[in-house]
């Protein structure tokens, strides 16, 4: 798959489904990453290894921008600062793949359930110490990655997880 690379703040105009802003030192996105006609096109966006710390740099008269990404299915914010404002993120209705691990989170996304097609869910190396019962009513297909977290309890109605280790 063809990807968008970042140089400096400029994206490149030719791509094809991926766009990879890892590692970058940013604080916020880029403000291309919402604009154009590639909207449709992206399914995959690497923010990981940056230090992003807002989503909300919007008009409040505009669309949310996650949810111009009609089609993106895998967001990786790994290694991002834990402080983020992650409620944004929970427009983009059609991810299937949402990593947050390695981000000192102290407890799991609360919206989860606004992710009706998630599959795959990383919170694996957080602080996250209660797993809230909003996840137990995600799909059941849904699997977790909690492994490296402070959990005492998982709730009953969570079916798949990974690695259910716990580093205290």
């Amino acid at each position: 798959m063809d990807s968008i690379q970042a140089d400096g703040d400029d994206l490149e105009d030719e791509f094809s489904g991926s766009v990879c802003l890892e590692g970058r030192a940013l604080t916020r996105l880029p403000a291309q990453l919402f604009q154009g006609a590639h909207l449709d096109s992206i399914v995959q966006v690497d923010l990981s290894n940056n230090a992003i710390t807002s989503f909300e740099d919007t008009d409040a008269n505009e669309p949310a921008p996650w949810a111009t990404l009609s089609s993106l299915r895998n967001l990786n914010l790994s290694h991002n600062i834990a402080y983020i404002e992650l409620e944004a993120i929970f427009a983009a209705t059609s991810l299937r793949v949402l990593d947050l691990s390695h981000m000192a989170l102290v407890h799991a996304p609360v919206l989860l359930d606004r992710l009706p097609q998630l599959e795959e869910l990383y919170l694996d190396h957080n602080a996250i110490y209660v797993c809230l019962a909003s996840v137990a009513y995600c799909p059941l297909s849904l699997a977790i990655e909690l492994s490296s977290n402070l959990l005492r309890r998982i709730p009953i109605g969570i079916r798949t997880i990974y690695h259910i280790a716990s580093d205290r």
